[in-house]
């Protein structure tokens, strides 16, 4: 998965936020500077009457929550946000890849996908361009479009790269 793709959700789904929520369709101001056990309990609340939620680092939908059998409160742990987000993501690339989209036509249909479940209306509300707006500041990106390798990127796995062992010395002084 593009680090970079990932960071680039997450700074526009929470801008960092471990305990960010939004509420869908909901006409009223947001919740801001909630602690965990706060916006766990508005999130609940809020799907009992009947609204989605998007919650953490990757605004997770509360769809996903649901589908993926999972409560809100381990939705909202970092890690496991980071990873449910990513592992959408990658369905969703899957998604478009079936349907004959590739390169950055792909990551753009994914996105659209992840925002709103269509591979249409992400471009429509915007959300598809302020990610990618983001995401093609990164480094990463920017290697990638100029054809460097970069050794964390898709075609690399960072296990078979061979480092030389260090030579440290632990407890003792270098003179």
């Amino acid at each position: 998965m593009d680090h970079d793709l990932v960071r680039a959700i997450s700074h526009w789904e929470s801008s960092g936020n471990k305990y960010a929520l939004y509420i869908n369709k909901w006409k009223m101001d947001q919740f801001k500077n909630l602690t965990l056990d706060e916006a766990v309990l508005v999130a609940e609340k809020m799907v009992e009457e009947g609204y989605t939620v998007d919650v953490g680092l990757m605004g997770i939908n509360s769809n996903n929550i649901e589908r993926f059998n999972m409560s809100v409160k381990e939705a909202y742990d970092p890690c496991v946000n980071v990873h449910l987000g990513g592992h959408i993501l990658y369905e969703n690339m899957q998604f478009a890849a079936e349907k004959g989209k590739s390169g950055d036509d792909l990551l753009k249909t994914a996105l659209s996908l992840y925002n709103t479940g269509t591979t249409t209306f992400g471009f429509k509300n915007g959300y598809v361009d302020r990610v990618w707006k983001i995401y093609s500041a990164s480094t990463e990106y920017k290697a990638n479009q100029a054809g460097i390798d970069i050794p964390w990127g898709n075609e690399t796995n960072l296990i078979e790269i061979k480092r030389e062992k260090p030579t440290w010395k632990v407890n003792s002084r270098h003179e």
